[in-house]
Parts: C-alpha cells; sequence; structure tokens
C-alpha cells in the first residue's frame, strides 16, 4: 500500500480489511468486474501489455469508487459503511478526506504506470478506441464531481423534474459504470464499433443501479444492499419515487409536494411518504425505468458480440445489480 502510514489504516479500515465485518458487508466490486469482464469478452486473447492495462484499470477505478464513498459519507453523514463505522466516524472527518485524496492520486499512478511498461503504445494511444486510458478516467471524474454537485442542489430544489435527476444519475452513478467498460474493451484492443456496445452497456447498467438503489432506500428491508428499512425516507432525500411522484398529476403527487415544501429543512415523516409515493405510482413506474435501463443495457451487450462464457458473467452481474427489492423478494419465495 503506497500511503503514508497514517492514511492505510483508514483505507483498509473503510475497505473491511481486518476487524469484525458483518457478513455480506464487503465490497461488490461491480466496477472492476466489469473491467475484466468486459476486456476477456472482446474475444481476442490479449497479450501481457493488454492484460496489464485492463488489470490496472480494474483496481484504477475501484479506487476511485472507494475515493467517493469516503466523501460521500462526511458530506451525507453516513455513519455506517461495509458492516461497521464509516471511516469519518472511526479516524476522523480529516483523515477520511486524506483517504480519498491518496486514493484518487493513486488511481492515476496505478494506470499510468501499468499502461507505461505495457510497450503498448496503442493502449495509450489518443488514436485507440476513442481516447487514451488516462483520459477516460479523466473525465469519468468530472462526470462525478458534476453529478454529485448537482445531488447536493437537489435537496434544495423543491422542482427538481426526472430528467434533471436521470441527468444528476449519470455523472453520480453512471458514469463509473461506464468508464469500467471503456477500460476493459479498450485495454482489450476492440474496435470502435465494439467499444461503443460496452459503452452503453454500463451506461445502462448503471442508471438501472442507481434507480435500484433508490427503491430499496424507500422500499428495502434492513441489511439488503447496505441500506436500512428507508434510509432515504427518514433523511428526506429527492430520490427518483420521490421526484417521479411530485410531477406525477396525481393527488397523492400533489400532497407530497406539499409536505416537501412545507418541510422547513425537515424530512417529512417517512411512513406517510412511503404511502404517497405508492399511492402516486411512482413505486411502480421506478421500477418499470428500472428495467427498461436494464433491458437496454443487455441490448447493447448483444451489439458487442461478446464471447459466450464473459457473455453470461455480464449478463448475471447486471440482473444481480440491477434488481428491485420486489424481484428480490420473489426470487426467495420461490428458492425457499
Amino acid at each position: 500500500m503506497r500511503f503514508l502510514p497514517g492514511v492505510a489504516p483508514v483505507v483498509g479500515h473503510h475497505a473491511g480489511w481486518g476487524g469484525e465485518v458483518a457478513a455480506g458487508k464487503g465490497g461488490k466490486a461491480l466496477r472492476p468486474a466489469l473491467v475484466l469482464l468486459c476486456a476477456d469478452a472482446c474475444g481476442e486473447t490479449p497479450d501481457d501489455a493488454q492484460r496489464r492495462a485492463a488489470t490496472a484499470a480494474a483496481v484504477a477505478v475501484e479506487m476511485v469508487h472507494d475515493f467517493t464513498l469516503l466523501h460521500d459519507d462526511v458530506m451525507d453523514g453516513d455513519r455506517t459503511r461495509r458492516g461497521r463505522p464509516a471511516a469519518w466516524v472511526r479516524f476522523g472527518t480529516d483523515q477520511a478526506i486524506l483517504a480519498g485524496d491518496g486514493l484518487l492520486a493513486l488511481s492515476f499512478t496505478v494506470l499510468r504506470e501499468a499502461t507505461g511498461r505495457t510497450g503498448a503504445p496503442g493502449v495509450l494511444s489518443a488514436g485507440t478506441g476513442g481516447g487514451a486510458l488516462l483520459a477516460v478516467l479523466a473525465d469519468a471524474l468530472l462526470a462525478l464531481c458534476a453529478g454529485q454537485t448537482s445531488d447536493l442542489a437537489a435537496e434544495t430544489n423543491p422542482d427538481l423534474t426526472e430528467s434533471e435527476y436521470l441527468a444528476l444519475a449519470v455523472g453520480k452513478t453512471a458514469s463509473l459504470f461506464e468508464a469500467a467498460c471503456l477500460f476493459g474493451s479498450r485495454a482489450a484492443g476492440a474496435p470502435p464499433e465494439i467499444v461503443q456496445g460496452y459503452r452503453e452497456f454500463g451506461y445502462h447498467v448503471g442508471l438501472a443501479f442507481q434507480l435500484s438503489n433508490d427503491l430499496y432506500g424507500i422500499c428495502g428491508e434492513p441489511g439488503l444492499e447496505g441500506k436500512t428499512d428507508a434510509v432515504d425516507l427518514v433523511r428526506g432525500k429527492k430520490t427518483f419515487p420521490v421526484v417521479a411522484a411530485v410531477h406525477s398529476a396525481t393527488s397523492a403527487g400533489r400532497r407530497l409536494a406539499r409536505l416537501y415544501r412545507t418541510a422547513a429543512g425537515q424530512p417529512p415523516p417517512s411512513d406517510v411518504v412511503r404511502v404517497l409515493l405508492h399511492e402516486a405510482g411512482a413505486v411502480a413506474y421506478t421500477e418499470a425505468r428500472m428495467r427498461h435501463h436494464r433491458e437496454a443495457a443487455l441490448a447493447a451487450l448483444e451489439r458487442a458480440r461478446p464471447l459466450p462464457g464473459p457473455a453470461c458473467y455480464l449478463r448475471a452481474l447486471a440482473a444481480s445489480a440491477c434488481a428491485s427489492p420486489f424481484e428480490r423478494t420473489s426470487t426467495a419465495s420461490e428458492m425457499s
């Protein structure tokens, strides 16, 4: 670990290394898995240079993800992460921010050094696959920052629209999924039209994942997906179901809008909000939009013409990451 001695323990704690961690609370590693699976799915036998590039990209994208989580926990005041106290709770705000900054810097270093050692100019060439891997990482970070900025502003915007919410979701969530798929397919040397298929796959998986997360934030059972029951409602967070309900032109939606406008900085009662979301049809609508993006992701994957083996894993990853609480409950009942 190439960190100063005072920062490395913070990163290790955040990652869930050592100590007591609740079962099933470790990181999912979805984004690095996408990098490696997309690289494997491209159909060519990668050489050593391409393998090093893909592996470095997988490491870098997970570092960026953990950087965002460390900072998000500070901004949102979330006190738990991966079954243990959040890093800022355990080590203090300053150390958590520094740990995130260190991961961000190291993500570029890992990618630069690995691709620099490959001896394969095409991996970093601006003319290969539409851009350099370092440029992909930089673009994803800019999108992440823009999305998080919009997310913070959304909390005080009573007129936030569906399109505005989806735009911020693209930035704060889908951009890194998209980058992961770009990393994998470009590191494997795939042609531009194939790269585009994987890029669209990542984009739609990222949006479906965010909508799934929004559903868990209002309907999930305690412990599922790292969320406690109704955590977003308790915090008064404006996720997609809330935005959809407010703009639904229903009596329940109008009542919900009044609740948020008159809340005076305090979250409306979560039990009332949950009932109104269902009455406005916003929960069912959010689930339908989630499924739309999941199907769009699978269609994009088919256009990329992946090898059968990695394709099965990519489909399974999309199905698992982009499922609603109701689908999980139905699956569990069928298996019992």
